[in-house]
């Protein structure tokens, strides 16, 4: 009997619904850390204070000389900006500015590394105990930007948070589909990105309350995640997971709580299956390798493609990082149109991936984000309102395509191996981001049709692809490697 039978019979009830706010508002504090850092990050008003002779922002003119200065002193002022920020502190700005873009490549280093370590640290060590220590280490790492006296240490912690935050996202999602019933499952993890939205919606506000980036980081990074760490104690760790490592006492423990709780009278066929169940704790220390992932030559070519499809999702999603710039906006409007866009990406998902399945969903928003994102560049910017509308668009189906590809590769990967298998797909993605500043940002000053070319080439490659990928549409998934070599392959024959 799979535990997807046995969620079904147990049905919803106080503890999945317990253990799904739990998860949802982890990625609300997430979301909103994401849009944090755009926000104290940002380009900021200022001007050189080094001297009378001020050409502009960076540089001064020497007295008694035709010879130009840098600026090193600035003043900051207030604006359509948050002007109250980190890079003001540090004044990461014109010859220094360089710096807030290693920031962005350390993020991004953080999370490829994450996706991998991250993932194993789930798989190993469970999906209970890797939220627990995601929401530990991002507290720590809150106090330090809090603290922080030079700007080494805050890159450091950046490292690590973001290492972290990858942990949180994974083990969160992946803990989301494993407690519910499989033909709730998009509705679930579709929950995670509205959440997540959400967040980044609620930053964007309080950043225009709250002016001081000392007292936002205390609103929106340390409280938020001492009440998260204090909500882990009312979830239980995943059955499916439990189960898979074998550890037997306590997967009755939880599935019998679950019954409890849901006020759910336990049948007897399901009793007693769960006394036939006699794994040894030494059993359990026979683990899966990442490798069986790609041991048969369906399974390795079906890794590849969701690999490619990660890599355009991933990136058109990043891509949405660079929006204020991609499309000349202002960085709180662009913030809180791309938190509320996550609402209806959610309810789109949902709809489009229950009734059409996960491959047609990710063909179709592929192309729709690449074709809105053109738009969005190419247009002029006399044209403000209709380019706002348009960055509505582009993110609301980038974050569909996003949305749908954690969803159709969780479904596809065995339950051991369930998130090393996402870390390895999206790994190229998380590669490809960290040249995202250069490829996109500086790269369009070269050429101004760049992105358009780009994102058209990575969207057309991941379209072909995904059509090799077997759908999962009211399928039952993958618990063991067997499971996962043999699905799709009734359809594929």
């Amino acid at each position: 009997m799979y535990v997807d039978e046995i969620l079904q019979v147990a049905r919803i009830g106080k503890w999945n619904i317990a253990t799904v706010i739990v998860l949802l508002i982890t990625q609300v504090i997430i979301g909103g850390t994401y849009a944090f850092y755009q926000i104290v990050f940002g380009k900021l008003n200022f001007k050189c204070t080094d001297g009378e002779g001020i050409i502009n922002e960076c540089y001064y003119k020497i007295p008694n000389s035709n010879s130009t200065g840098i600026c090193t002193s600035f003043s900051y002022y207030p604006g359509k900006e948050f002007s109250d920020t980190l890079r003001a502190k540090f004044n990461l700005v014109c010859e220094r500015e360089h710096l807030a873009e290693l920031e962005v490549n350390i993020m991004f280093i953080g999370q490829l590394l994450g996706s991998v370590f991250g993932a194993i640290l789930i798989d190993y060590f469970g999906r209970k105990f890797s939220l627990v220590m995601g929401g530990l280490a991002n507290l720590l790492c809150s106090f330090v930007y809090f603290m922080t006296p030079n700007l080494p240490l805050l890159i450091i912690g950046r490292f690590f948070e973001s290492f972290f935050n990858v942990v949180l996202c994974i083990s969160g999602f992946i803990y989301l589909s494993e407690v519910v019933p499989s033909k709730y499952a998009v509705f679930g993890s579709s929950s995670i990105e509205a959440s997540f939205g959400i967040g980044a919606f609620l930053s964007g506000l309080i950043s225009l309350i709250v002016k001081r980036w000392d007292m936002f980081i205390i609103f929106r990074l340390i409280m938020p995640y001492c009440i998260l760490i204090v909500s882990f104690i009312f979830i239980d760790e995943s059955p499916k997971w439990l189960l898979q490592k074998r550890r037997t006492d306590d997967f009755k423990k939880v599935i019998y709580k679950m019954f409890r709780i849901n006020g759910t009278k336990m049948s007897s066929s399901i009793a007693s299956h769960l006394n036939k169940i006699d794994f040894t704790e030494n059993q359990a220390n026979v683990n899966l390798q990442f490798w069986q992932l790609f041991q048969t030559k369906r399974t390795a070519f079906r890794m590849i493609a969701l690999t490619i499809c990660w890599l355009s999702a991933a990136n058109l999603y990043y891509a949405l990082i660079f929006g204020p710039d991609l499309f000349h906006l202002n960085v709180h409007s662009y913030i809180m149109i791309s938190g509320l866009s996550e609402v209806p990406a959610t309810v789109v998902h949902i709809t489009s991936a229950n009734k059409f399945g996960r491959k047609f969903t990710h063909i179709m928003f592929s192309i729709l984000s690449v074709v809105f994102l053109i738009l969005g560049v190419i247009l002029p910017h006399k044209y403000i309102l209709t380019k706002s509308v348009i960055a509505c668009f582009n993110k609301l189906t980038a974050t569909v395509t996003y949305l749908n590809i954690h969803i159709w590769n969780a479904e596809l990967m065995p339950t051991p191996l369930r998130a090393i298998g996402m870390g390895l797909a999206s790994i190229t993605g998380r590669i490809l981001a960290i040249l995202l500043p250069q490829l996109i940002l500086n790269l369009s000053n070269v050429f101004s049709y760049f992105p358009v070319i780009f994102f058209l080439m990575l969207g057309g490659l991941a379209t072909a692809v995904a059509l090799f990928i077997p759908e999962t549409k009211n399928e039952i998934f993958p618990e063991t490697i067997e499971d996962y070599e043999n699905f799709g392959q009734r359809s594929e024959n």
